[in-house]
């Protein structure tokens, strides 16, 4: 399984970045479809990808990509204007909070891995 994670940290930066992209457009899609609010948990998958391998701007940067599926897909509910952009914010926020406690977390498990050899 460590065999992965080094393939994975090798990739170039951009290939990490559209696959989650990608991954944010197939969860965005699910979401439109079913509109459904408990996606919400969903996306922080391809947050956690790019948080964890390209470093807290990347996933702060799909968080708003994820951010902006989020309304787009709950665009289409008749629920007042508010109340709409108030949960857009709340969830978008939450998003990137995520992304950066992801960041650090590696950072911090990689300096207490580097520091013990």
């Amino acid at each position: 399984m460590a065999g992965i994670y080094r393939v994975i940290d090798a990739l170039p930066k951009w290939s990490k970045m559209l696959f989650c992209l990608l991954l944010v457009a197939l969860i965005g899609y699910v979401d439109v479809v079913t509109l459904d609010y408990s996606l919400l948990v969903f996306y922080l998958l391809p947050i956690s990808i790019a948080s964890w391998y390209s470093g807290r701007w990347s996933g702060a940067g799909i968080a708003l990509v994820c951010g902006s599926a989020r309304f787009f897909a709950d665009s289409s509910l008749n629920i007042s204007p508010v109340r709409f952009y108030s949960n857009i914010f709340g969830d978008t926020i939450f998003l990137v909070i995520v992304a950066f406690l992801i960041a650090a977390l590696r950072k911090e498990l990689v300096g207490k891995r580097d520091s013990s050899r």
